[in-house]
């Protein structure tokens, strides 16, 4: 009924899942809140002093938190993690809207605490609303806060203030216009000029200008004083690692040449701008880079990095030695695993080489046994090369170390690929519970993945979507999940339900947790159910129904099936008329498909055309040997043809291929063995052994005929009679 991929484990390489990685959650403006608040008391009791000390204070600490944060020229500092951190922000203008946030709305207070000590109860709670996020609040405040100042001494930092705001949400273009109007009643104010300025560089490239802006900005105050080499650090790692400003990079080198004039002693500058040049194809300058900083900073493992990465397009086995050279190094253990986790990634995602990736990861744990990277990482590996017994020992073992509701969920997934649903469920329950945005989806969409590998096995199948369905209602899963998301676990799950038998509670399913209008996918999953149910007339005018919501943008292969269908219900009735153009219709769209010469093979069965319906169940049988109808199909053609050597052959494939007991291919096999006279005693008491209830009482009467006195040619007769009598029900339409 339905085709679909094996469960995985939860991964990092795959595009679904992508919950094996754990990313650092980033910080809140939110955080800036209480300082803000203080602020607002003194506000109130108009004490300007106490406002620019609370000021400066918050100033402060946001700086060190910044600088932290970044880890751009202290001791012991990864600078490459700053180029991680903006590799990971694509899309958004982190130099600009996040690194410094604190700093402007603190320093607007700063810059305007001396010229007045009162504020408005509006701005107040413009302030608060920005501090918690609620922009939308903030805006609508501010803006109205505008039209009343008509240019008062609080323009300024409202407009600054609506700056910030929009680069929250995104919006550049109205970022700029705001700076911009500031800029041009306050020319030199340095909030402004510091954001007009990483403005020019970002984002227009115009380095000379912007660079300015900024030194204008810094020699008028000391806070961006300070902060001016961390921040166009910051502005190179995103102008380095973000699509957007790819066409910058080499104004990027422009910037991290005046920085590295600035301080050439800063190591994070040197790595940047080998990153640069090698991302610009400049591998021999890069390299250069390398070894005048690998002087200055011997065993630095960021400089390695950049040095097997430089060498690994013209000597992937020196790169390699670069990046294991730094498991050497007399460096922090978490520093050290760097370059075997390096050296694994390598083995594991280019060579392909998984033993390989499995000797770096265990490397690393050597160094710490508790690493969650490697652990995490090698517990992924084993679960990919279908190692479960030993990704469940991993994952068991993270657990110890770093129980996240991640680490649970694959837990979870490893233990229903070892076929242990509770045990499963037990962590699935729990991991879905504590995060659910983030792990239902995943879940729903890997079990219903779940029809091939169990096509087995559909009670197992059947109890694994069963729990998982009492888990989504639980959590209420419509609130959670996407119509799309909702519509393709339930459909799935109907599936299900349709291969164990139970078709009355599908059919409830469908009826009651599937939104109108359905698709044509459930629509045609309802004509199928309906047929289970033997309701075939209305199972027609479903089909009917979903046939006539095709249109030239329906997949062809889905056309294919509905068409099949819908010649199904027709051969069903035995209408060979008007199901001939369904079955031509599906061959169109779907020719390779062994569903199509079964079809047009039973088309010739029905009219009777054994030797014309044979040659198509044969190609079946031979290109799809795994196929039980194939065989099926060519084991009923030749016992009709008289072949019933070469059909009890078929019987025999058939009976390896199928994973459950067939009463008409059990028909089938006695009644060869009687036809052959191979042993008529034996196909005998098969045949009347044999329980079908459409034909229960001719199977009773030809069993009472076989066993008494009479002509063997009249029995075969009988037997063969038995098969063109029934043939539309040997001819079966269910796939």
């Amino acid at each position: 009924m339905s085709r679909s991929a094996e469960v995985n484990v939860c991964s990092r390489e795959s595009r679904m899942w992508r919950v094996g990685t754990f990313r650092p959650i980033r910080s809140s403006p939110s955080s800036l809140h209480t300082e803000r608040t203080t602020v607002l008391h003194h506000v109130r009791t108009n004490d300007s002093s106490s406002i620019r000390n609370l000021a400066q204070d918050g100033l402060k600490q946001a700086m060190e938190d910044d600088s932290s944060a970044k880890n751009t020229d202290h001791a012991g500092s990864s600078p490459s993690r700053t180029v991680d951190t903006a590799a990971n922000s694509q899309g958004t203008l982190d130099p600009i809207s996040s690194n410094s946030l604190a700093t402007h709305i603190l320093q607007s207070w700063l810059e305007f605490a001396d010229e007045t000590g009162t504020r408005t109860r509006a701005l107040e709670e413009a302030i608060k609303a920005e501090g918690r996020g609620d922009f939308k609040t903030a805006k609508q405040i501010f803006e109205e806060s505008l039209q009343l100042e008509k240019n008062g001494i609080h323009t300024p930092m409202i407009q600054l203030s609506l700056a910030r705001i929009a680069l929250a949400q995104d919006k550049i273009k109205d970022a700029r216009e705001w700076v911009d109007k500031c800029l041009a009643s306050n020319p030199a104010l340095p909030s402004a000029m510091w954001l007009k300025g990483k403005f020019l560089i970002i984002i227009d490239g115009r380095i000379s200008e912007g660079l300015q802006l900024l030194n204008q900005a810094a020699n008028s105050n000391s806070v961006f004083k300070k902060q001016l080499v961390p921040e166009l650090v910051a502005a190179i790692s995103w102008m380095n690692s973000n699509p957007v400003a790819n066409a910058n990079k080499d104004a990027a080198i422009r910037l991290c040449n005046y920085v590295l004039a600035k301080q050439p002693n800063l190591k994070g500058g040197h790595i940047l701008m080998a990153q640069l040049l090698r991302r610009s194809g400049r591998n021999d300058q890069a390299l250069d880079v390398i070894n005048t900083a690998n002087k200055m900073f011997p065993e630095t493992w960021q400089l390695y990095e950049e040095w097997g990465r430089c060498l690994l397009s013209t000597s992937p086995t020196l790169a390699i030695a670069k990046w294991e050279e730094i498991g050497k190094f007399d460096i922090p253990p978490q520093d050290k695993i760097r370059g075997w986790l390096i050296c694994a990634d390598y083995a594991q995602n280019k060579l392909r080489d998984f033993p390989m990736a499995v000797k770096y990861l265990q490397k690393s744990l050597i160094v710490c046994t508790d690493n969650v990277d490697a652990l995490q990482r090698l517990a992924v590996l084993d679960s990919q090369l279908g190692n479960y017994q030993t990704a469940l020992r991993g994952f068991s073992r993270l657990q110890k170390v770093s129980s996240t509701p991640v680490n649970q969920f694959n837990l979870g997934m490893c233990h229903l690929q070892l076929n242990n649903v509770e045990e499963g469920f037990k962590y699935l329950n729990l991991a879905v519970i504590k995060s659910p945005n983030q792990l239902l989806g995943m879940l729903t969409s890997s079990i219903s993945q779940n029809v091939s590998r169990y096509k087995n096995e559909p009670k197992l199948l059947y109890e694994i979507f069963a729990r998982a369905n009492l888990l989504v209602e639980k959590l209420q899963f419509k609130e959670i999940l996407t119509k799309i998301q909702l519509e393709e676990f339930y459909t799935k799950y109907v599936t299900i339900l349709a291969q164990v038998g139970k078709y009355p509670e599908a059919l409830q399913y469908l009826d009651t947790k599937i939104a109108r209008p359905l698709s044509l996918v459930v629509s045609l999953l309802r004509g199928q159910v309906l047929a289970g149910l033997q309701q075939f007339t209305k199972a027609r005018e479903q089909l009917l129904s979903t046939y006539s919501q095709v249109d030239p943008n329906t997949p062809r292969i889905l056309y294919a099936i509905i068409c099949r269908e819908l010649a199904h219900s027709y051969l069903r009735d035995g209408k060979v008329g008007q199901a001939r153009p369904f079955i031509e219709n599906a061959w169109k769209e779907d020719p390779e498909s062994a569903a199509s010469w079964i079809d047009y093979g039973r088309v010739e069965l029905l009219v009777g055309n054994v030797a014309d319906a044979l040659p198509y169940f044969e190609q079946v049988a031979g290109d799809r040997p795994q196929l039980y109808l194939g065989h099926y199909y060519c084991a009923l053609s030749l016992l009709l043809g008289g072949k019933y050597e070469r059909a009890t052959q078929e019987v025999a494939i058939a009976e390896q291929t199928h994973y459950k007991e067939d009463a008409l291919l059990e028909i089938i096999k006695n009644a060869l063995l009687i036809l052959s006279k191979q042993d008529v005693n034996k196909g005998t008491a098969g045949l009347v052994e044999t329980k079908h209830p459409n034909i229960q009482i001719e199977l009773d009467k030809l069993g009472t005929i076989l066993k008494g006195n009479g002509d063997d040619k009249q029995k075969e007769d009988l037997v063969k009679k038995l098969f063109w009598n029934n043939l539309n029900l040997f001819v079966r339409t269910e796939e």
